[in-house]
C-alpha cells in the first residue's frame, strides 16, 4: 500500500474537513440527533501516555469543604439520558436534568441516584465525563464540579482537579476515544484519575487542542488539533504529555474515533466523504508507521462508535439500523451482526473498551457484548 506521506490531496479541502467542531455545537448536534431518531447516541489519534514505572511528584489540591448533594432522585424506571459502560459490569448511568443525576453499578447492583450540586432551570448546556467508576466532572453553562465518591459530594473544579505538566504514571486516564465515551468534558484534557485523585493534563503539545483520547498499555493515544499541517493529527507521547510525536491526518475527513489495545497497535477512524466508504488509519509499531485501510462498510453518514477487543478484532456500533459490524482483519472486511431485538424508538447505545452496549424499553433493558455476536444481561438501572 503507498505511504500515506505521498498520497494526493486537496489540502483546503481536507483541513475544512477535520476542522473540530466547537463543543458547544458538538453538544447541541448531539442532542438533535436525539430528537430525531430518538435513540440517542452519546457523543462523546494519537497521544501517548507512558504509564509505566514514571514516579511523578504533584501538589495535592487545596482542600474545600465537601458540598453534599442533593437527595432527589429520577423516577424509578427512567431511562438514563448516557451510559458509560467501562467494562462487563462496571458502568455509570446520568441523567439530564434540573438538576442531573448519577448512578454506578460495580458489581450488578446500581447505587440510588445522587444529584449533581447545580442546576439550572433555563437552558442547560451540560457536559460530563467519567474518569473511573467513582471519580466524575460534571459541567453545567461552562461551571465546572467533581466528585471522587459516586456523586455523593461534590467539589469545584478548580480546586479538586491537579493541574500537571506530566501525568502520574500511577494515573488511569480517562476513556474519550469515541461518540458514546466522550460526554462534552473535552478539550482542556485529557484528564486522569488514581486514588482519589483527579488530574487534568495542564497543556498540550504546542499550538494544538486534543479531541479524541483512549488509553492502552501505557500509552495514551489521541486526536489533535490546530497543528501547522491545518488537517489535524494524530499524536503521542511516552511521558505523560512531558514530550509529543505526531503525524499529519492529511488524508480523508474528520477523525471520529481513536482506539488502542497497547503501546504499539491503534487505529483512528474517520468520518466518510458523503458517498465515500469508510476509512480507517493504523499502526502497529507505536506510531512509526501508518496504515490507510479502505474498509468495506457500507457508505452512510451515521457516527458508528469504534471500539477494539482483547484479540485485536474491531467493533464498530452502527446506530441505524442497530447493529455491531466485526472485522479481525484491522478493518478491511466486516461481518455485521445484529444486536438483541430491541425497542427502537427508546434505543440507546455506545460502546467502552472492547464492548459494545444497547439500553432500550419501558422497563429499561441493558445489554452489552465483546464479541459482537453473544449478549449479555446487565441489571438496568
Amino acid at each position: 500500500m503507498p505511504d500515506l506521506e505521498h498520497l494526493p490531496f486537496d489540502r483546503a479541502r481536507v483541513a475544512a474537513a477535520v476542522r473540530p467542531v466547537p463543543l458547544r455545537d458538538l453538544h447541541a448536534r448531539a442532542r438533535r440527533r436525539r430528537q430525531r431518531r430518538t435513540a440517542a447516541v452519546a457523543f462523546a489519534a494519537v497521544l501517548v501516555v507512558a504509564v509505566a514505572g514514571a514516579a511523578f511528584a504533584y501538589n495535592p489540591p487545596q482542600q474545600r469543604p465537601a458540598v453534599p448533594a442533593p437527595s432527589s432522585h429520577p423516577s424509578s424506571g427512567t431511562m438514563p439520558t448516557d451510559l458509560a459502560v467501562l467494562s462487563e459490569d462496571v458502568a455509570v448511568a446520568f441523567w439530564s436534568g434540573c438538576p442531573a443525576h448519577f448512578s454506578h453499578t460495580t458489581s450488578g447492583g446500581w447505587t440510588e441516584p445522587v444529584a449533581a450540586p447545580a442546576c439550572d432551570t433555563g437552558e442547560r448546556d451540560e457536559r460530563w465525563q467519567v474518569l473511573d467508576s467513582r471519580t466524575y466532572l460534571y459541567f453545567l453553562n461552562g461551571t465546572g464540579h467533581v466528585t471522587t465518591d459516586g456523586g455523593r459530594t461534590w467539589m469545584p473544579a478548580g480546586a479538586a482537579l491537579t493541574d500537571v505538566a506530566a501525568l502520574p504514571g500511577v494515573a488511569r486516564a480517562a476513556d474519550c476515544g469515541a461518540h458514546s465515551r466522550c460526554f462534552g468534558a473535552h478539550g482542556e484534557g485529557p484528564y486522569a484519575a488514581d486514588s482519589g485523585v483527579a488530574y487534568r493534563l495542564a497543556k498540550g503539545p504546542p499550538g494544538r487542542s486534543i479531541g479524541r483520547y483512549q488509553q492502552a498499555g501505557g500509552v495514551l493515544w489521541a486526536t489533535l488539533y490546530g497543528g501547522s499541517s491545518g488537517t489535524g493529527e494524530v499524536g503521542w507521547t511516552a511521558d505523560g504529555g512531558a514530550t509529543w510525536k505526531s503525524k499529519p491526518l492529511d488524508v480523508h475527513f474528520g477523525a471520529d474515533n481513536v482506539a488502542a489495545l497497547d503501546d504499539k497497535r491503534a487505529w483512528v477512524s474517520f468520518t466518510p466523504e458523503i458517498g465515500q466508504p469508510q476509512h480507517i488509519l493504523r499502526t502497529a509499531d507505536g506510531g512509526t508507521t501508518w496504515q490507510d485501510v479502505t474498509t468495506d462498510l457500507p457508505v452512510t453518514a451515521n457516527e458508528r462508535d469504534l471500539t477494539v477487543r482483547a484479540d485485536g478484532a474491531l467493533l464498530m456500533v452502527e446506530p441505524d439500523p442497530f447493529a455491531v459490524w466485526v472485522s479481525t482483519d484491522n478493518g478491511k472486511h466486516f461481518v455485521v451482526n445484529p444486536g438483541p431485538p430491541v425497542d427502537r424508538d427508546s434505543l440507546r447505545m455506545g460502546s467502552g473498551p472492547g464492548i459494545a452496549w444497547a439500553m432500550w424499553g419501558n422497563p429499561v433493558q441493558l445489554s452489552v457484548t465483546t464479541d459482537g455476536r453473544t449478549w449479555t444481561q446487565m441489571p438496568p438501572p
